[in-house]
């Protein structure tokens, strides 16, 4: 079930993705927005920290982007300027390791 209909309303999010010390458990921070662009992390953000604190890394964030009805809703896989700029901050202050981008 979904929020919005994937083609007459397409969302944009992020996706957190966190690996525990042992490599035996994954952890997923997720969200979205009906809006043109991702929503601000800021709720996600004291749980990851958490997280971190207690061994977990964060591995990838994942997000996506998607065009207009006239575009057939095919995002372009490759990162934005904002894209870019917020993957320097993930990694400066989490350590990310991986950003991945989607056009689904």
């Amino acid at each position: 079930m979904s929020r919005y209909p994937l083609l007459s309303r397409p969302t944009e999010f992020h996706g957190f993705i966190l690996e525990s010390r042992d490599k035996s458990k994954i952890r997923i921070y997720f969200a979205a927005s009906d809006q043109p662009w991702p929503p601000k992390a800021t709720p996600l953000i004291p749980h990851i920290e958490k997280d971190l604190t207690n061994g977990w890394q964060l591995k990838y964030h994942l997000h996506n982007h998607y065009e207009s009805e006239n575009e057939g809703y095919i995002g372009k896989m490759s990162a934005s300027l904002a894209d870019v700029h917020y993957f320097k901050i993930l990694r400066s202050r989490f350590n990310l390791t991986e950003a991945r981008i989607t056009n689904g």
